[in-house]
């Protein structure tokens, strides 16, 4: 099981505050999606081909095409926060 600690820092990373009712519900389901995790990478796959190998998927795949151009200014209006003519984030690494 994750412990409280590993928790908050993926709430962090995440960039959610979760309540100790939310945090205890997800703390469970996330170990449990881990341990399943864990439970699939122990099966024997030994004498099984991969699918992806079997199969060619080129047919799937569409020919790349360049589209029309955006305008600037109106995709810029649709953005939350904009500075000198750029999109505006907030930063994404801490800097400590």
């Amino acid at each position: 099981m994750l412990s409280d600690d590993e928790i908050k820092h993926i709430e962090k990373l995440a960039r959610i505050r979760l309540d100790n009712d939310a945090r205890e519900k997800f703390k469970g389901q996330l170990s449990d999606i881990i341990e399943f995790v864990r439970t699939l990478q122990k099966v024997d796959t030994t004498g099984f081909e991969s699918e992806a190998r079997k199969r060619s998927f080129k047919p799937f795949l569409r020919e790349g095409r360049a589209g029309g151009e955006l305008e600037r200014d109106k995709v810029l209006e649709q953005a939350p926060d904009t500075k000198n003519g750029f999109f505006k984030v907030p930063p994404v690494i801490d800097k400590d």
